[in-house]
């Protein structure tokens, strides 16, 4: 008996990449921004991306993790720090 062939694997899953935390807690993935909370500006950060969502990591360990954009700024509230989170509001 013949096992049928296996399915051939999908394209890429996921992307790794190195970014830097820019002064305005922000990286940058592609075309797009991405925030982290603001004690890593300056770190760089190792960053996963697939079609669906970005994960942030900081010498192994999740640090953020955001639904992907095609292109755009992708901002979370909570990763200002606290004097500042008044003024976003």
């Amino acid at each position: 008996m013949r096992l049928p062939s296996p399915l051939p694997l999908p394209p890429t899953l996921a992307r790794w990449s190195t970014a830097m935390v820019g002064p305005n807690i922000h990286i940058k993935v592609s075309r797009a921004l991405y925030s982290v909370p603001w004690e890593l500006i300056g770190r760089s950060v190792d960053v996963r991306s697939t079609a669906t969502m970005v994960q942030i990591f900081l010498d192994g360990s999740l640090v953020k993790t955001h639904a992907a954009l095609e292109q755009g700024k992708r901002t979370d509230k909570s990763d200002y720090p606290p004097e500042k989170i008044a003024f976003q509001m």
